[in-house]
């Protein structure tokens, strides 16, 4: 009996999150589709991923007024809020509903204009906050009730679906939330997790649709090139481990201040100097992995870029 009255209402917050967190990650998903429109005039899809059509000031000036406009809303912002991360809400610490959307979408609109940096953390925080949010006004209805132990999984399986929502990748969201977050693996969690992010992908696609992130193709590979994978899967496992320390680092000592004001705009210009004559280094990286590894014949309309920073055909 005891065991039904906890499953009821975390079915129910499994569902209602699901759709919730997928439409939060569909909006954010318009957000950065609107902003890289009107700053960077395309469309982003797996074929273009960054626009290397416009002129190369065209694209240090978006950057640069990303930066700038980024900088003003995190200065104000930061004057009264510290961004609370996912591992803290997990441990009860609140993550302010309304502060942290203006911080959500404020990275979405940073990495819309081309800005180098990743735009996976804000789906994962924004589905976060909804899911804290959520256990914490059904606090009031007995019937609704949710135990701590539930409360800690639904705030990690909304992270994961607002990451499946943006990228339509249910697994991924639930790999993520499962061995990232929750660290727990049993029947409970997996069905919570996988659930929410099957329902946030459904509702991310009705905007992204079914395509594949990157166009890979097919291709023959050879057998020596296991040996080549393994030997580079240990390097970047290590690389990956030194970098994700560097911006644990790095985040530690971010300005909060007036420092700001000088710092960021100062890193968008160099990006943005950059991204004049190099565009693949815009965004969260996707323009990079493709244009670099993209199957020839599938990427045959997004052409190449000459060392002036202009579209060539590809032959």
């Amino acid at each position: 009996m005891k065991e039904t009255q906890e499953n009821i209402p975390l079915a129910i917050a499994t569902v209602v999150l699901g759709i919730v967190v997928g439409f939060s990650s569909l909006i954010l998903s318009a957000i950065l589709d609107l902003t890289e429109h009107y700053f960077l005039n395309f469309n982003e899809t797996n074929k273009i991923p960054v626009n290397i059509n416009i002129f190369p000031l065209h694209r240090f000036a978006s950057v640069l007024i990303g930066g700038i406009i980024a900088t003003i809303i995190w200065y104000f912002l930061q004057r009264h809020y510290h961004p609370v991360s996912i591992k803290n809400a997990l441990n009860g610490k609140e993550m302010p509903l309304r502060k942290t959307f203006i911080h959500v979408v404020t990275q979405i609109f940073f990495v819309g204009t081309g800005n180098s940096i990743g735009r996976e953390l804000a789906p994962r925080e924004a589905g976060a906050a909804i899911a804290q949010k959520w256990s914490r006004v059904l606090d009031s209805y007995r019937w609704l009730h949710i135990n701590d132990e539930d409360k800690r999984l639904l705030i990690a399986a909304a992270a994961g679906a607002g990451f499946a929502g943006v990228y339509i990748a249910p697994i991924t969201g639930t790999v993520f939330c499962l061995e990232i977050l929750y660290r727990r693996i049993n029947a409970r969690s997996v069905s919570v997790s996988l659930i929410m992010s099957v329902i946030a992908t459904m509702i991310g696609s009705i905007l992204k649709g079914f395509e594949p992130y990157y166009i890979v193709g097919s291709r023959d590979f050879s057998l020596l090139s296991v040996p080549l994978a393994i030997v580079l899967g240990l390097i970047l496992g290590v690389t990956g481990t030194w970098f994700k320390q560097g911006v644990k680092a790095a985040s530690s000592k971010r300005a909060t201040g007036k420092n700001i004001f000088w710092q960021l705009p100062l890193l968008s210009f160099s990006a943005g100097a950059i991204a004049a004559f190099y565009p693949q280094i815009m965004g969260n990286g996707r323009g990079l992995a493709q244009l670099a590894g993209g199957n020839r014949e599938e990427t045959a309309g997004c052409g190449r870029l000459s060392p002036e920073g202009h579209l060539q055909a590809v032959i």
